[in-house]
């Protein structure tokens, strides 16, 4: 069982979190809405670090096709990937330590991004740890996706 405070504990069987994307239940909406907040916090405190250090620093240009492979691709592949399959590992490897869970599979999601740019690697941990609660809580791949998609849009801001 991990347990992320008192009021939250949970058990996470390995099928239970692969591969169910389906909408979170009533009770996770505040969760959500915190997660959101902040994954639009990160997103914009990226952009701005990285302006910060280059002011030419732009992500990429604004068109349809870079909006779905950018914001609907990743999200669809990597949740199911990061958040169902090695998420679950760390968990079963960890067992009960919640930290060495979130920093761990936090790690393996920055480096597998193969990011050498500070903000953008900070931004990808970040993001990785929320949707990792997110998903551990709700049980469900579907938050994470819409969360991923949303940092990965705010990124044309």
């Amino acid at each position: 069982m991990i347990i992320l405070s008192s009021r939250y504990s949970f058990q996470i069987p390995i099928a239970q979190l692969t591969g169910r994307i389906d909408v979170p239940e009533k009770e996770h909406w505040r969760l959500l809405a915190f997660a959101l907040a902040a994954i639009v916090a990160v997103r914009i405190t990226v952009k701005l670090w990285a302006r910060s250090i280059d002011p030419s620093y732009d992500f990429v240009d604004l068109t349809g096709e870079t909006i779905f492979d950018l914001c609907v691709l990743p999200p669809l592949f990597e949740e199911p990937i990061f958040r169902g399959i090695v998420l679950t590992a760390v968990c079963v490897l960890f067992r009960d330590r919640v930290v060495p869970i979130f920093l761990f599979s936090s790690v393996i999601f920055s480096a597998m991004h193969d990011v050498s740019y500070a903000p953008q690697q900070v931004g990808t941990f970040c993001l990785n740890l929320i949707t990792s609660v997110v998903a551990l809580r709700t049980r469900s791949l579907s938050a994470s996706i819409l969360l991923h998609a949303t940092f990965n849009a705010f990124g044309f801001v």
